[in-house]
């Protein structure tokens, strides 16, 4: 009879036979398909909320050299990596809301990854895999 800790430890060695190569283009598409699940979900928004407005010049500011104000006074409430990156983005975009929704949309494809390291860290490559594969979509 196998114990509980013996049968975790051959479920983690089971999935060390995945090569890198394969782990890595799950991963990929993992990226690639939350990227598109995301964008796509934007799409039926329709509007800028109210935070996405406070962000988006916040990051308008910062990226013009104002600072990071907001309608000219200094602004403390929210953290200043999401609305810095919605300001570069909206140098590539047309409208707000195009740059905060391709932020999102990036942010939201990169979480595959770190979910993979986590599932992989304590329960082993396949667990990590499907747990990277669960926050994809």
């Amino acid at each position: 009879m196998v114990s509980g800790a013996q049968a975790q430890e051959q479920e983690r060695q089971a999935g060390e036979g995945i090569s890198p190569k394969t782990t890595a283009a799950l991963l990929g598409c993992f990226a690639v398909a939350a990227f598109v699940a995301r964008f796509l979900a934007f799409g039926h928004r329709g509007v800028i909320g109210f935070d996405e407005t406070y962000y988006y010049i916040l990051g308008r500011s910062l990226v013009t050299g104002e600072g990071y104000t907001l309608n000219g006074l200094p602004h403390t409430a929210f953290p200043p990596l999401y609305p810095l990156l919605v300001g570069l983005a909206s140098f590539l975009t047309s409208t707000p809301q195009y740059a905060l929704w391709i932020v999102s949309a990036v942010a939201g494809a990169l979480l595959p990854l770190p979910v993979y390291f986590l599932g992989k860290d304590v329960h082993g490559k396949v667990a990590g895999l499907f747990a990277g594969a669960s926050v994809a979509v």
